[in-house]
């Protein structure tokens, strides 16, 4: 019990705790089975000839994108849609990405009207690309782990960011 928050916003944390822990409960990722099928799945990401493996199965891409055409119709998300959001391909018991946020947290936030507004507000601001700068780079950040598969070969594993997720899943639903 915390006595600077009010009675409600002690509820809400509550509930959204228990959302996360039992959102995890009984599901187990491909990547999870994988580190649990293996006595050491994981490759040294140090190692030069894993480095070269990773660059080969994934080259850079291109950092000179074009912005959207200044005259573009801007995309407004709805509210209501944001909060139907796919639970299942977001709050799916993923690990954090580099921000901290996971999916479990999002589908809480959306029974929050104030919450809801906002992540509605960023939902649009990436459809759109006018999202700041810092944000943009965070969400698009990913946590990568190299596996093993089979004796020499490395399978990258990321780990995606719920906020991205939960963009991607509305621009695919309503486009």
């Amino acid at each position: 019990s915390n006595p600077l928050l009010s009675q409600e916003a002690q509820q809400r944390g509550k509930r959204a705790l228990a959302t996360v822990y039992s959102g995890a409960r009984g599901r187990m990722s491909r990547a999870a089975r994988i580190l649990c099928a293996q006595d050491n799945p994981l490759a040294d990401p140090k190692d030069q000839k894993v480095q070269q493996q990773l660059d080969d199965l994934y080259p850079a891409g291109p950092t000179n994108l074009l912005p959207p055409p200044a005259n573009a119709a801007n995309t407004i998300a709805d509210e209501k849609e944001v909060k139907k959001m796919d639970k299942k391909k977001i709050a799916n018991g993923a690990a954090p990405g580099v921000t901290g946020w996971t999916g479990e947290m999002l589908s809480v936030l959306v029974d929050d009207e104030e919450c809801l507004r906002g992540l509605t507000q960023i939902v649009s601001d990436g459809l759109n690309s006018t999202l700041l700068p810092a944000l943009k780079y965070r969400l698009k950040t990913k946590r990568g782990v190299p596996l093993r598969k089979g004796s020499t070969a490395v399978r990258p594993v990321t780990i995606d960011e719920a906020i991205l997720k939960l963009i991607e899943s509305y621009g695919m639903g309503r486009f």
